[in-house]
Order: structure tokens, then C-alpha cells, then sequence
């Protein structure tokens, strides 16, 4: 199922569900940047509400709004269930909240609920959300007074090398850690490409971004772009090997 008809039906179950109270929703994420993959990606969003319909009603809607990404992903055996929608809901009078003191109403990420807070509110995100978020409902987000406070940009990416990054790659390196490959090559690279230019752009554009600043990693770089695309001819390389790679990169801008 694409993009605009899975959204289509969660927002109309979302209308069944939270009655009146969605006047915005907005699509970030790899489809805002112009890099979603059928197989490979989630669609993210941000819903703005009237008021806080109560965690039951977001939980049901997460629940029923995703039975197609998992009916899918049983059928395939994936266990990253890709196509899930994601979300973060935030009261309409908070959109002008400056991003690190934004408390959402709540948020959902694959299995996770969580209320009163969003991994997704932060810098990056709502950067994206204000030059390239796609408005379903609602005014364009370039109209919203979003606030991604751009000062704290660099600062926040380079927390995130150290206190996830840093982490992952030492687990991976050791072979004590079980994740997808793709995932360690290009996430950091992401990272890398925000602190050293200002931008936030997709996976497949990080890894190009790569390709430059480590020529010597072009065949793990290439496998993952390629993997991204949905071309899963050339072999990723094991879990250690990108494990030190993503140390590589966090090191590299200490």
C-alpha cells in the first residue's frame, strides 16, 4: 500500500476515533524528504489536536491504524514491520513552542506509547517538519511559527553521537549486538552530514555524503545505499565491521 492511501485511511480513522480534534496533520520523515521506500521505511507524522483525547484512544488508534503494516509484515516475515505509521501529537496551541521545551501530548514509535513526550521533538525533526513537512491538513507548516531553535542543531547531533552512537557502535564491534546493518552505516552519516553542513537529508543523501568524507568505507556505503533502494544484490557487511565504522565516524568530529 503507498504512501498517500495508508495516510488517507489513518486519518479518517483517526476522525472516527478522535472526533474534531485533528485540525493539522503533517507528514515528516523520509516522506517529507522525498525518500520513502515501499519495504523499507516508516511514514512519520505530527498531529496537531484540539485537546488530549486520553492515552486509550491514541493507543487504539496506533493499534488499528497499523493492522495493515503488520497483516503485511507478517505475511513477509519482516519484523521491522516497514510502512507503520509513526506519530507524535501535540496540542494546537504548543506548535509555536520552542522545540526543546515542547512537551507533547504524546507519542507513538512501532510498539512504543509513551505521554508527554517524543524522541521525534527535537532539532532535526522539527527542522525538517518546518522547510519540508507535507501538510495533509492544515496550513503549510512554513506558516506555523515552528520554532527548531537552529543554534542548538550542531550541539544536539553531536549529543546523539555520543550518547546513542557511541554506544551502538562499541556493542556492535564487540558482536554483542543484534541490529540492521543499514541502519549503523547510515544513521551516523546522517549525523555527520548535519553537523558539517547545516542540513538534514535522507539515508540514500547521507550516504553519498559518505561516500566523500570516507571513500575508504565506499563498498559498505554503497551496499546500504543500494539496500535502501531496494537492491539487495551486494553483500552488507557484518555487524562488527559497521560497528567500527560508526565509531569511525563519531570520532571523526571530536
Amino acid at each position: 500500500m503507498g504512501v498517500q492511501r495508508t495516510v488517507e485511511q489513518f486519518v479518517s480513522l483517526a476522525d472516527r476515533l478522535l472526533p474534531r480534534a485533528v485540525t493539522g496533520f503533517y507528514l515528516v520523515g523520509s516522506a517529507a524528504l522525498g525518500a520513502w521506500r515501499p519495504g523499507r521505511s516508516d511514514i512519520d507524522f505530527v498531529a496537531v489536536l484540539t485537546h488530549d483525547p486520553g492515552s486509550t484512544r491514541l493507543r487504539l488508534l496506533h493499534g488499528l491504524g497499523n493492522l495493515g503494516a503488520v497483516g503485511s509484515a507478517l505475511r513477509t516475515r519482516d519484523r521491522a514491520i516497514p510502512g507503520t505509521m509513526n506519530g507524535v501529537y501535540l496540542h494546537q496551541d504548543d506548535l509555536r513552542t520552542p522545540v526543546t521545551r515542547l512537551r507533547p501530548i504524546a507519542s507513538h514509535s512501532g510498539r512504543t506509547f509513551r505521554r508527554g513526550e517524543a524522541f521525534a521533538v527535537n532539532p532535526v525533526d522539527w527542522k525538517t517538519f518546518a522547510e519540508h513537512g507535507i501538510a495533509v491538513r492544515g496550513p503549510e507548516p512554513d506558516t506555523l511559527g515552528l520554532n527548531p531553535e537552529p543554534d542548538t542543531l550542531v550541539a544536539w547531533n553531536r549529543e546523539n553521537l555520543e550518547r546513542y552512537w557511541r554506544p551502538w557502535g562499541e556493542r556492535a564491534a564487540r558482536g554483542t549486538l543484534r541490529h540492521n546493518p543499514v541502519w549503523g552505516i547510515l544513521g551516523p552519516l546522517r549525523l555527520h552530514r548535519t553537523i558539517t553542513t547545516g542540513e538534514v537529508v535522507s539515508k540514500e543523501d547521507a550516504g553519498r555524503h559518505g561516500l566523500t568524507t570516507f571513500p575508504h568505507r565506499a563498498p559498505m556505503i554503497n551496499a546500504a545505499i543500494a539496500d535502501r533502494l531496494g537492491d539487495r544484490t551486494a553483500p552488507l557487511p557484518p555487524l562488527p565491521a559497521v560497528g567500527e565504522f560508526v565509531l569511525e565516524v563519531v570520532d571523526s568530529l571530536r
